[in-house]
C-alpha cells in the first residue's frame, strides 16, 4: 500500500516537472522570437520607406500639338502620294510592309542593357514608373545619330508611344510621345526614316488613317503628317508640329494634347 501510494507521488512530482519545464520553453520561444521581431522590424520598414520615398525624373518632354498650314517639305517627296493609293485601295498594310525599314524589338537582356546604358536614366525611370510586362521596346533609326528606343505601351482599346532619342551617344534623352489605336510601323523613303502609326475604326477591321512621324525633322522636335478618308472617301492630308512647353506650363491656344 505504502509503495503505491509512493509510486503514484513520484509520478505527480514528475508530470509538475515536466508542466514547469514546457511552459518555461515557451517563455523562452516567445521571447526569441520577440528579440528577432524587434531586430529585423526596423530593417523592414527603412526598406519600405526607402522604396516609397525613392525618386524618379520625368521621363517624358513636356509637348503638346500645333496645327499647321503645309509641311510637305518635311517628308520625303512621294510618300504621300504612296500612302494615300495604299489607303484608298485597302492595302495600307501591305503598302507599309514593302517600304519597312531595319528595326529591332529588343529582349529581357536587351532592354537591360540598354537601361544600363542610359546616363541619363530615361529608360530607368519609365520602367520604374510606368513599365509593363505588354511594353514592346524598339531599337530604331529615327534621330540623326540613330539606335534610338521606341516604346509600345498599351493603355485600354490604344496604346501609347514613347520615342526616346539617343543622347550624345551615351543615353537617351526625354521622351515624345504619341498615340493610336493601330499598329506601328518603322518605314524608309528616299533614305528618310519614319514611324507610321495606323488609326482603325472602332470594330478594329478597316484602317480609317494613318499618321507619319518625322523625328529628323530640319524644324522643331518633330513633324507629322496624318492621312484620312474623309465622309466623300476621298482622302485628306494634315500637318502638325511638336510644341514644347515650360514644365507645367500650358499653350496658348490652338495646341492640343493629341493631334
Amino acid at each position: 500500500m505504502y509503495l503505491i501510494l509512493y509510486k503514484y507521488i513520484i509520478y505527480e512530482k514528475m508530470k509538475r516537472v515536466i508542466h514547469i519545464t514546457l511552459i518555461g520553453s515557451l517563455i523562452v520561444i516567445v521571447l526569441l522570437l520577440n528579440s528577432l521581431k524587434a531586430k529585423t522590424t526596423p530593417l523592414t520598414e527603412a526598406k519600405e520607406e526607402t522604396a516609397k520615398t525613392e525618386y524618379y525624373d520625368d521621363f517624358r518632354e513636356n509637348v503638346y500639338f500645333t496645327k499647321e498650314e503645309n509641311l510637305s517639305d518635311e517628308f520625303a517627296t512621294g510618300l504621300a502620294d504612296y500612302l494615300k493609293k495604299h489607303l484608298k485601295a485597302g492595302t495600307l498594310e501591305k503598302g507599309l510592309k514593302k517600304i519597312s525599314s531595319d528595326y529591332i524589338i529588343l529582349n529581357k537582356k536587351e532592354k537591360e542593357k540598354a537601361m544600363k546604358k542610359d546616363t541619363n536614366k530615361m529608360l530607368r525611370s519609365y520602367q520604374m514608373t510606368e513599365g509593363q510586362k505588354l511594353d514592346e521596346w524598339y531599337q530604331v533609326n529615327l534621330s540623326e545619330i540613330g539606335n534610338d528606343i521606341v516604346i509600345k505601351h498599351p493603355k485600354g482599346n490604344e496604346a501609347i508611344f514613347y520615342f526616346f532619342p539617343t543622347w550624345y551617344e551615351v543615353g537617351y534623352d526625354m521622351a515624345l510621345r504619341s498615340k493610336g489605336n493601330g499598329d506601328v510601323y518603322f518605314i524608309s523613303w528616299k533614305n528618310n526614316n519614319y514611324m507610321a502609326i495606323t488609326d482603325k475604326n472602332p470594330k478594329r477591321d478597316t484602317i480609317k488613317g494613318i499618321t507619319i512621324y518625322n523625328y529628323n525633322s530640319s524644324i522643331y522636335i518633330g513633324s507629322l503628317m496624318r492621312i484620312e478618308i474623309n465622309r466623300d472617301k476621298k482622302t485628306d492630308v494634315s500637318y502638325y508640329l511638336y510644341f514644347m512647353t515650360g514644365t507645367g506650363q500650358e499653350p496658348d491656344g490652338g495646341a492640343t494634347y493629341w493631334p
